[in-house]
This record gives C-alpha cells, sequence and structure tokens, in this order.
C-alpha cells in the first residue's frame, strides 16, 4: 500500500496519469504494453473491518484503474479488460468452446435442485460442483468437489447459490495449456498419480514430497487449431486453458482464465512463457 499509487493529474491544461511503484513515479503515456493481472486490495484494505466502507474503498479503486483502459484502450493490452470481463463468464466461454470445436462435459449451472438430481441420475450418481467464479472471500480457494451422498441428499440447499454440475470423469492426466499469441505451451499434470489430486489437482500442488509433476508435450495438431479458433472468437491474445484427457484419449475442455497464472508452468515445465509474452507486447 504504501509506495504503491494510481494519480491522474489535468496541471496547466494538461491531463496525465502516473503509476508509482516503491515510491517511483511512472508515466503511463509513454507505456507501450499492459499486462493487466489479478489486481485486488491490498491486503490491508481486504481486511478492512468495516465490510460496507470495504466494498466502497474497492469501487474507488476499480474506477480508478478503469481510467487506464479508457484512456489507453488502442494500446497493446494482454488482455483488453473488456473482452477478460466477458470471457471470465463460464457460461460465456463454454458457449464458445463448443463453436470453436471442443468437446466439453455436459453441463448445468443453475440453482434448482431438480435440474441436478435429472444430471446426477444420469450420470450414475457421481457428479462434481465448482464456483461460477473466483471466490471474493480472502484466503480461500474453493475447489472442484465431488457431491457426496449425504449432500444430494440434502440438494435442497443448493436452491441459495448458483454453481456449475458437470458428471465426474476419469481423467488419464490434466492439461494446463498457455497461449501467448501464437504461440502455445501445453503442460501435461499427472494429477493421477495420488489420491489428493485426482478430482483437483490445486488441493495439494505439491505431493509426494514435490510439486506436482508437471512436464511439456506436443498436442495433436487439431487441437491447437482449435485453440487458436477459439482464442481468436474470443479476442484474446492470452489464456491459460484447462483441460482434461480421458483413458480413451479424449480432450475435453473445462475452461479458459483470460489472466490465468502461468510462472509455476515455467518453473515447473521449463517453458519460455516469459519470453514469449515479452516478445508479445514488444510487437
Amino acid at each position: 500500500l504504501d509506495g504503491e499509487y494510481l494519480t491522474f493529474e489535468v496541471i496547466d491544461g494538461h491531463a496525465s496519469y502516473f503509476v508509482t511503484i516503491d515510491g517511483i513515479s511512472y508515466d503511463v503515456d509513454k507505456f507501450e504494453g499492459f499486462w493487466l493481472d489479478h489486481p485486488t486490495l491490498p491486503e490491508v484494505l481486504e481486511r478492512y473491518d468495516n465490510p460496507e466502507y470495504r466494498r466502497f474503498i474497492d469501487k474507488q479503486f476499480f474506477t480508478a484503474r478503469e481510467g487506464l483502459r479508457y484512456l489507453f484502450g488502442e494500446r497493446k493490452w494482454m488482455n483488453d479488460p473488456a473482452r477478460m470481463a466477458i470471457v471470465n463468464n463460464k457460461i460465456f466461454q463454454a458457449t464458445v468452446a463448443l463453436r470453436a470445436g471442443f468437446t466439453l462435459p455436459e453441463t448445468v449451472v443453475t440453482s434448482d435442485p431438480r435440474k441436478i438430481m435429472d444430471l446426477s441420475i444420469r450420470s450414475g450418481g457421481k457428479i462434481i460442483t465448482k464456483i461460477l467464479s473466483p471466490s471474493p472471500i480472502l484466503d480461500q480457494v474453493i475447489l472442484t468437489k465431488v457431491l457426496s451422498e449425504d449432500q444430494l441428499k440434502n440438494i435442497d440447499s443448493a436452491m441459495y447459490c448458483p454453481a456449475i454440475y458437470q458428471p465426474y470423469i476419469e481423467k488419464d492426466y490434466e492439461l494446463r495449456i498457455t497461449v501467448v499469441g501464437e504461440k502455445i505451451f501445453a503442460a501435461k499434470i499427472d494429477s493421477q498419480a495420488d489420491e489428493g489430486t485426482r478430482v483437483d489437482w490445486r488441493a495439494r500442488p505439491k505431493f509426494n514430497d514435490t510439486e506436482a509433476r508437471m512436464q511439456l508435450i506436443e498436442i495433436p495438431t487439431f487441437l491447437k487449431e482449435t485453440i487458436r479458433k477459439f482464442m481468436g472468437m474470443c479476442g484474446l491474445r492470452y489464456g491459460a486453458i484447462d483441460m482434461i484427457v480421458t483413458p480413451g484419449g479424449e480432450y475435453i475442455f473445462l475452461e479458459i482464465n483470460p489472466n490465468g497464472q502461468w510462472y509455476f508452468v515455467q518453473l515447473q515445465s521449463e517453458a519460455e512463457i516469459a519470453d514469449a509474452i515479452a516478445e508479445l507486447l514488444m510487437t
């Protein structure tokens, strides 16, 4: 918080926007490209006691950041915030993914208990649930879960909050596909090697005393073509796509995060993602 600021000024008839980092101010007008990662309030404000004031503060910071897009929207963005806001919607991205040619699991997004039970019956009683958007609860990641028998018996409670429901699909492994412009980095995650990571490998990013095992692999040409078509339809230059591969070799699309984390992939797989990002921002 201290030493990091956004400042817009109108002085002597001239408008300027500055970003201050570690006490050093930078004129945003001199920036050629923008990387919008995961803007959040500083932790001291996230933990602000009064929730009404916290929401007020969050809105003010959001509006200040929006000035960047309004003033410099023609610059190189990775990605454009307006496109990310659209594609972040899981319903939108699933629809576009189908149109692009991906295979998706049977999916129900609802708060209707009857629809959930219908899916459970069709799926042999084993379904998973996951949230529609990132958790706003500080320091809490809500993972993909298999619904237990007790949860299915008390499924009426689902009416209080919509969520994503899908059949549980057996996996051979998972894919984290980082797309930077025309470059595609596909990392295989050996999530089925440990019981604790079978449903959601993020539950134990470290298992068997090692990082979740990850390695770069080559994916089929048809899948690369589908990915590039999908990215074009979404209007994205960058994205992190999550997929699963079944024991039968079927590639199933789960979701895309338009500003998904990539550094952990580079650390564990030696993918040269940072170089690709720098190159794309400079060209």
